[in-house]
């Protein structure tokens, strides 16, 4: 390959020919042309011989180290990739990430000591079809005559959302030799056309959700009253002395903005 310098100011220039070949170190091997491949290097420096008038480029190598000096002509190097730069400064920190709000419901159990939460649920908030949770937890009611009140809350952790519940009771009698499951209740909605309840963002006091459970109390209360409009505050259930009534409760709550 021949490279030649066509002024004093050139000199740092290289100008490879095409189709030209080049006389290498025999480490090297051969230089290609250009469209060819280059040689493997261990280094990022090449090295070669200029020599003449015609400042012909001679004994070229890919790694400059194995070229110390040129027989004749003078020895130049040039950078087949250059070093690495200093490192930048850092970026300014980034901002957090804005926290996801939550919609917690609970379901409350008062077996004559006051009511208490049995089960809390959670959801992140922001699907545009609404965040559902839901779960299950047995309890067993031996709270005689007056049995068991179930009931539900929820609070959310950003203003502006309503929830809609859903709770499925099962009743398993064990007062007998064989015990007996059966449906109990069911709960669909704030009332009984598939309202919702507006929630606050309180969690030291949650907002109490009224449960829609139609014309009856299919649980057995001796002690409740339904009201007209089929809608309580919260749903009583029978206790039973020994072994007592033993209930499942399904509950599915889901939130949605505005």
């Amino acid at each position: 390959m021949r490279a030649t310098f066509t002024s004093l100011a050139a000199r740092r220039a290289i100008i490879v020919a095409v189709g030209v070949t080049a006389v290498m170190g025999s480490a090297a091997g051969a230089l290609a042309a250009a469209g060819g491949a280059t040689p493997a290097s261990t280094s990022s420096t090449h090295a070669g011989c200029v020599v003449g008038g015609n400042r012909t480029l001679e004994n070229v190598h890919a790694d400059s180290s194995k070229l110390r000096s040129c027989s004749k002509g003078w020895r130049l190097t040039w950078n087949q990739k250059g070093a690495t730069g200093a490192r930048g400064p850092a970026g300014p920190p980034g901002k957090n990430a804005q926290a996801l709000p939550y919609g917690i419901g609970q379901v409350l159990v008062d077996r004559g000591a006051g009511a208490t939460p049995w089960a809390t649920y959670s959801t992140t908030l922001g699907s545009p079809v609404g965040d559902t949770e839901s779960g299950t937890f047995r309890f067993t009611c031996k709270t005689v005559p007056a049995g068991c009140n179930l009931s539900v809350q929820a609070y959310t952790t950003a203003s502006g959302y309503k929830v809609y519940p859903r709770v499925l009771i099962y009743k398993t009698d064990a007062t007998g030799a064989t015990p007996v499951m059966s449906t109990c209740e069911y709960a669909d909605g704030s009332d009984n056309n598939g309202a919702m309840t507006a929630v606050g963002t309180s969690a030291a006091s949650p907002t109490l959700v009224p449960l829609g459970i139609g014309g009856s109390l299919d649980c057995g209360s001796t002690v409740q009253s339904i009201p007209a409009n089929g809608v309580v505050d919260s749903i009583n259930v029978p206790g039973a002395a020994g072994e007592g009534m033993h209930y499942d409760v399904f509950t599915t709550l889901t939130f949605t903005k505005g």
